[in-house]
């Protein structure tokens, strides 16, 4: 998809970053509840859902939640716009907009990649 965003000149608006909030890590933990509880048991969310616990400890390391390395990641994406969010506090805002640097994106690429 890149490719055919580079070559017709193309940015996308992000939307689902944190993917119904699995990415947040929200869900990791036993009997944690949300909107995606219903869907926990398909293998896409379970994976999901693992990946998020996995990125706890680097998001620790880094200062950050993970939350926000998803959103980084996501808005680090050469043809991203804009990364669409909620939040309910000025915290959380702050937390979404926050930026990975280079050295912070390579970690996180390591750690997806491993």
């Amino acid at each position: 998809m890149q490719a055919v965003l580079e070559r017709v000149g193309a940015s996308v608006v992000a939307s689902y970053a944190l993917f119904g909030g699995v990415l947040s890590g929200r869900y990791s933990d036993a009997g944690a509840a949300g909107r995606m509880t219903s869907r926990l048991h398909d293998p896409a969310v379970r994976d999901a859902v693992d990946r998020a616990a996995a990125l706890r400890p680097l998001a620790a390391e880094l200062g950050v939640d993970v939350a926000t390395l998803a959103y980084g990641f996501a808005s680090a994406g050469p043809r991203v716009a804009s990364v669409l969010f909620g939040a309910t506090t000025p915290e959380q805002v702050r937390r979404n907009v926050r930026r990975l640097d280079d050295e912070q994106l390579a970690q996180l690429r390591r750690a997806a990649d491993g």
